[in-house]
């Protein structure tokens, strides 16, 4: 998810798997579920078990008809600016995050930064 400042919104930009289809482009207000709380506080959260926490947004997931049961959440920082939110649902094999899957997530929320930061660039 893209994090739109002007419109504090996050924008869903990219997407593989179930439901897909149906929220690439759509925006949600950028305080809502994990990726907002993941993005106000530039700090990632891993979810073993999405139901416990409050801040899952339930409505979001029920809009693809995909509730996950796991999700890992990280910001994409750039310097001193939040450019958005990345997600993983259900996708890791193991039964619990590991470290292992926390340095894993933030080289990719890294590079996703990155290369966002370079796209927008070149607009």
């Amino acid at each position: 998810m893209l994090h739109e400042p002007g419109s504090r919104t996050l924008e869903f930009a990219a997407m593989s798997g179930e439901g897909s289809d149906s929220l690439i482009g759509v925006r949600i207000a950028d305080t809502t579920g994990v990726a907002g709380w993941v993005l106000s506080a530039r700090e990632p959260m891993f979810l073993d078990d999405v139901a416990s926490n409050r801040l899952f947004a339930e409505e979001i997931a029920e809009t693809i008809g995909y509730i996950p049961k796991r999700l890992a959440a990280m910001p994409l920082l750039l310097e001193d600016r939040a450019l958005g939110v990345l997600e993983i649902l259900d996708g890791l094999a193991s039964a619990r995050f590991t470290t292992a899957h926390v340095d894993l997530l933030g080289d990719l929320a890294d590079e996703a930064a990155r290369a966002v930061a370079g796209g927008a660039r070149e607009r």
